[in-house]
């Protein structure tokens, strides 16, 4: 399954023979197809091993579980999703992706992660929180389906359970002598309109600290399933930093499963596109205040940093060459060397690693497409 807990374990192998395939999916009638990719790539894969100093026997028993994969025929004739395959010393990870990708094999000193990240930032994982006063849930999604997070033991049932926790909790606090502002307490006259809104922020404050403890570094945006009067109520109280702006109106109760997931997957990919059409429209803004970049000489060693903020990369592209994370330096090889790595690929994920926003997109698509690599600097952090 991808998410970003798998994303994070690819991403920290750096040995040599990381093998990464990408099998494009087709209609379930032609859903074999895939499987002749994946033999064909599998073959290729192992000349390369064989190449790089391999015998045939440790090539082919390096790469026995993409092997394997072949001889589940159910598997193939059923997916019509693409698929990618990550084989290592050590690790094995098969999994099916949501967005098309063109068939590709790289053997490198990393993984070739960039259609990941891609996936992940357009409609990878997202969490929907259905905030009604009847009922709370959470529901983590993905383009395909959103399910039920299980949080019994963290989150109130309702508002009424959210109300109670927290006099409780005041209570508590009060008999320790606690200070009055370890939660948000509001005292006085609580009469109609006032009463009710005290009593939204009380519930927004409760649910958002459950959420919290759920999600902890989850790094995924929260889409809002509620009533325009609880939503604002909500962005407010929450510390949470990736709430989308636009929420699903109305009663999350009277919202079928399926209904909050059509509406929230739209939410998140209008809301990424969106800002990938205001971060190119607005690049030379940023490029005048010297708060952004086309050169991967300045970009990756910023990446590394964490110093990114929106990353723009060009499909397809590679640029082979070294990089020391404890000089920055930068060094670009005119072809592959033995010592080289896709320094496109090795930016991208740092920068992912480090919270920025990735855009995968053509190579005219790019705020300065002379290059395949631009970034927008965090502000804060101009060199």
């Amino acid at each position: 399954m991808l998410n970003r807990q798998t994303f994070h374990t690819l991403a920290q192998v750096n040995t040599p023979n990381c093998v990464s395939i990408y099998v494009p999916g087709y209609p379930s009638e032609r859903g074999m197809e895939s499987r002749s990719f994946l033999k064909k790539m599998l073959n290729d894969a192992a000349d390369r091993l064989i190449q790089s100093g391999m015998s045939d026997k440790d090539a082919r028993a390096y790469l026995f579980n993409g092997y394997e994969l072949l001889n589940e025929t159910e598997r193939w004739q059923q997916l019509e999703s693409s698929y990618a395959l990550f084989i290592g010393p050590e690790i094995f990870e098969a999994l099916e992706l949501n967005r098309q990708v063109s068939p590709r094999l790289i053997v490198d000193q990393r993984f070739y992660l960039l259609p990941l990240i891609s996936e992940m930032s357009a409609a990878g994982e997202f969490y929907v929180l259905a905030l009604g006063e009847t009922s709370t849930s959470l529901y983590r999604g993905d383009a395909n389906s959103i399910q039920p997070v299980p949080a019994d033991e963290q989150l109130p049932k309702n508002m009424e359970s959210a109300l109670q926790m927290d006099t409780e909790t005041r209570n508590v606090q009060m008999n320790r002598g606690a200070a009055a502002f370890d939660t948000p307490i509001f005292n006085g006259e609580e009469m109609g309109h006032d009463h009710r809104l005290k009593q939204y922020k009380r519930y927004c404050y409760q649910v958002d600290q459950g959420v919290q403890a759920i999600l902890e570094d989850a790094d995924a945006p929260v889409v809002l399933a509620t009533t325009d009067q609880i939503a604002p109520i909500y962005k407010e109280t929450s510390d949470y930093t990736d709430i989308a702006p636009v929420h699903i109106s109305g009663t999350p109760e009277q919202l079928s499963k399926q209904q909050m997931h059509e509406q929230a997957l739209e939410i998140i990919r209008d809301f990424h596109h969106n800002q990938k059409d205001r971060k190119i429209e607005g690049f030379s803004d940023y490029d005048a205040k010297e708060l952004a970049s086309s050169s991967v000489f300045e970009i990756l060693p910023r990446a590394y940093k964490g110093e990114v903020e929106t990353l723009f990369v060009a499909e397809g592209q590679k640029r082979w060459g070294t990089f020391s994370p404890k000089s920055g330096k930068v060094e670009l090889h005119k072809s592959r060397q033995k010592d080289s790595e896709d320094l496109i690929n090795l930016t991208a994920i740092y920068a992912f690693l480090r919270g920025a926003g990735i855009f995968l997109v053509n190579q005219d698509e790019l705020p300065n497409s002379s290059t395949p690599i631009n970034a927008i600097y965090k502000s804060g952090n101009e060199s």
